[in-house]
């Protein structure tokens, strides 16, 4: 049997549940409470912004790729590093933008890990700095701002909002 996961309190919760990913090795994530989902490497958000689309109370899970394949090969805060986060900044505008009419929505952005020059997956204080994007019109979500949180704490972090 498989582990409750923030889908399983999400759909306790009355949102139809979305998880797009652009790593195949997190489809483990994928379980009975997940409506809909789709693996894609370029394609995650595009997915995510359709699904969003349908009607009824939405809550997504968007995993994006593209800082963990530019920060070992040319380091973490590199130029590099920095291009691809503005390009994933713009995409993501354009997703929260497309969203913001939609209504009843709960969207949590993340990556799966940080890192340091051109490691990750160490136990230096900078691999554990994820990046996390939290928007909602259906729950307040401002006192989760600018938190320190692990990757673990997600589900914590949402059934918290969803009692709110």
């Amino acid at each position: 049997m498989q582990a409750d996961t923030i889908f399983n309190t999400a759909r306790r919760c009355g949102f139809e549940t979305g998880y797009f990913y652009s790593k195949e090795k997190l489809g483990y994530l994928v379980n009975s409470a997940v409506n809909t989902h789709r693996f894609s490497r370029d394609n995650a958000t595009d997915a995510a912004e359709d699904f969003l689309k349908s009607p009824g109370r939405h809550f997504v899970f968007l995993h994006i790729n593209g800082l963990d394949e530019v920060g070992p090969r040319y380091g973490w805060l590199s130029t590099e590093y920095l291009e691809e986060l503005s390009f994933i900044d713009d995409y993501l505008a354009s997703l929260i933008a497309s969203i913001k009419d939609a209504k009843n929505y709960l969207v949590i952005v993340t990556g799966d890990h940080a890192g340091h020059d051109k490691i990750h997956g160490s136990p230096h204080p900078e691999d554990y700095r994820l990046p996390l994007i939290v928007c909602s019109d259906a729950v307040p979500v401002k006192r989760f701002q600018n938190i320190p949180f692990s990757v673990v704490d997600l589900k914590k972090i949402l059934t918290e909002l969803l009692r709110m």
